[in-house]
């Protein structure tokens, strides 16, 4: 066994909460999605987005960086085009550069200004 076993153990657990879930709903609503062949994965799909959603919308107004403000945006949005807001992630190599504005050379980042294409942390990208 490894050190994570007790993620495995917790994602079991889950799985099979989730297909009782699944078989309670179809027992409920027989005429759900009739003819696909995915029927459990789109449920549990919309499950994980219906118990997500209050927390979504909870977050919604706290600070944070503006690359993981356009990640939610971009799962709330589900399948739209995400807002351009100046800040990319654009570091392919894996390679990582102390930020532009910063004075300790410690703080280390892969997120780059779409403008300049220097890198910024997260401190200084708002």
């Amino acid at each position: 066994m490894t050190a994570r076993w007790p993620l495995v153990i917790f994602y079991n657990i889950i799985d099979v909460y989730a297909y009782n879930a699944y078989v309670l709903w179809t027992e409920k609503h027989p005429a759900w999605n009739v003819g696909r062949l995915h029927k459990r994965r789109l449920f549990v799909e919309e499950l994980g987005k219906t118990l997500v959603q209050p927390e979504m919308m909870m977050r919604k107004t706290l600070p944070r960086t503006a690359a993981a403000k356009s990640a939610v945006e971009r799962l709330r949005k589900d399948g739209e085009q995400p807002s351009t807001n100046g800040i990319t992630d654009t570091d392919t190599c894996g390679k990582k550069e102390p930020g532009v504005n910063c004075v300790s050379s410690d703080n280390k980042t892969g997120v780059r200004c779409k403008k300049c294409q220097k890198y910024i942390c997260k401190d200084h990208t708002q």
